[in-house]
Order: structure tokens, then C-alpha cells, then sequence
């Protein structure tokens, strides 16, 4: 299983999972509690962040066309490399939007997984259209003001 920032996840439950390699999902660490707990107890669980990806598990479907936002409200760039922003993930792109500096970046995940080449110079229709995404569910999920970055310009 691929996490949004290239993480592995293994599971064993030899009576209830198929032994089986699946790289193309889109699977965030919030969606490893809902997960567990459909699989430990068949209970779902709504209105949370996160999703089951237990039908990814049993082999059902698969999530690589899944769009997911996040915001990381809190800088912490010595232990985990974040820094304040908002984004989105949509296939194999990434848009990235500072906010602090309002700047933004571009990486296309399944080709630069360390993300080192911005590409929104190269890339602006991409860009405009994830933009588009993330201002959406910024407004849909009524982000505060103080924590928008604003509008690209």
C-alpha cells in the first residue's frame, strides 16, 4: 500500500486477507484507524478524517484515482520535513500551497516521489486545475480565513 508520501503499510490476517501487492492507492495515515476498526469490529465510523480502505485491502477496488486535501497548520521541519501549508493530492499530482508565503508547487508523485522538481512553470494547466480543487474544498469545508492562503493570482 502506497501512502500519499510513498509509505508502506503491511498487513497478515491469513483468514481474512488475500496475500496480494497493491502500489496504486491513494491511502492517507488517517485512514489506518476507520480501517482497523471495520476490520477488528465491522464497525463504521462517520464524519471522521479518514477512510476504511478495507475493501482496497480485500482486494474490491483500488483508490489510485481517490483526490485527498490536508492542511498542516503546524511547521515541523527537523522531524517530519512539513511545513505550514495546504494541499492536495489527485492521481499521481501534488499541489502544494505555503501559507505563510502563498507560494506554490507542482510534483508529479508517481515520477519524483521525493519531490524535487516543481512543476508549476511547466505544468500551469495541471496547477490551475488542482488549484481549483483545493480553493473549492477550502471554501466547502470553511476554511478560516486566517488559515486561507488566498487565491492564486
Amino acid at each position: 500500500m502506497r501512502e500519499a508520501f510513498g509509505h508502506l503499510f503491511f498487513f497478515k490476517w491469513d483468514r481474512e486477507l488475500k496475500p496480494h501487492i497493491e502500489q496504486e492507492s491513494i491511502v492517507l495515515g488517517m485512514d489506518v484507524f476507520p480501517t482497523l476498526l471495520e476490520l477488528a469490529l465491522n464497525k463504521k465510523i462517520k464524519n471522521i478524517d479518514g477512510k476504511s480502505y478495507a475493501s482496497v485491502l480485500k482486494g474490491k477496488n483500488t483508490w489510485e484515482d481517490r483526490t485527498v486535501f490536508w492542511i498542516s497548520r503546524k511547521a515541523r521541519p527537523h522531524s517530519t520535513g512539513d511545513s505550514k501549508m495546504i494541499a492536495v493530492r489527485s492521481g499521481d499530482y501534488k499541489l502544494v500551497q505555503y501559507i505563510e508565503t502563498k507560494q506554490l508547487e507542482l510534483y508529479n508523485l508517481k515520477e519524483d516521489i521525493s519531490e524535487e522538481f516543481n512543476l508549476s512553470d511547466k505544468e500551469p494547466e495541471k496547477m490551475n486545475q488542482l488549484l481549483k480543487q483545493l480553493n473549492d474544498w477550502k471554501e466547502e469545508m470553511l476554511v478560516p480565513k486566517r488559515l486561507d492562503v488566498g487565491k492564486n493570482k
